[in-house]
């Protein structure tokens, strides 16, 4: 498994993160492998792409299928991998396991209005100056910062938890309407849950990742 941690692309991995990759490792008795990538404003969405594409590349080339999983805007940067990552590589992606993802740095979604006022943890404006510091020379609606506005065709199995306090929300809604058919995508929505609740010691969150756990075995049990 691949893990990528969240922290608007600003902030180090955090204790909770590394609690949390331990956990899915301890019960899916799967090695986690926990790129640490370069973040905002000394490093941009180009150089994590790339740097999360060569980690998935090596593990491919050694014949190893992955799960690539990640909370926040780690979720979002697991999506973007996936979708500019080679065929060959992709091929062997077994699932994308993400938690609240930041998939469009845009936050243009009008849907985000309604959630925000109920959202403790993220706003808009306090994000808006992240995202622009983070896409670079890219503009924040380019799919290599945003991937819900990429090409979501031939992606492995996606699956999704997010809680209905969390602007993320609306997003996670659309990646489902958005998604081919024949990609298996599952959204999971916890009500009253807020941001990266699977993460948090609350009995939502354990079940949670109970079920991501589970779910980092069985897809790649099935590769085997």
């Amino acid at each position: 498994m691949v893990y990528l941690h969240g922290g608007a692309y600003t902030n180090e991995i955090v204790e909770q993160q590394w609690e949390f990759a331990a956990y899915l490792s301890r019960r899916s008795g799967y090695d986690v492998h926990v790129p640490i990538y370069g973040l905002a404003p000394h490093h941009t969405a180009l150089d994590a792409v790339h740097l999360v594409d060569e980690v998935v590349a090596t593990l491919a080339a050694a014949g190893r299928p992955c799960v690539l999983a990640g909370d926040s805007a780690g979720g979002g940067l697991a999506l973007v991998a996936a979708q500019q990552s080679d065929p060959a590589t992709r091929a062997h992606i077994a699932g994308l396991l993400l938690v609240a993802p930041w998939v469009d740095l845009t936050m243009d979604n009008p849907e985000i209005d309604a959630v925000e006022p109920r959202d403790p943890w993220l706003t808009r404006a306090g994000l808006h100056p992240i995202a622009t510091s983070w896409a670079g020379e890219l503009g924040v609606d380019d799919p290599r910062v945003s991937p819900l506005r990429g090409d979501l065709s031939g992606l492995p199995p996606v699956e999704v938890w997010v809680g209905t306090r969390d602007i993320t929300l609306p997003d996670c809604r659309e990646l489902g309407r958005r998604m081919p058919s024949d990609v298996p995508f599952v959204l999971h929505v916890e009500h009253g849950a807020i941001h990266d609740y699977p993460l948090l010691p609350a009995p939502e969150g354990r079940a949670a990742r109970r079920d991501i756990a589970d779910r980092v075995s069985t897809l790649l049990a099935a590769r085997r």
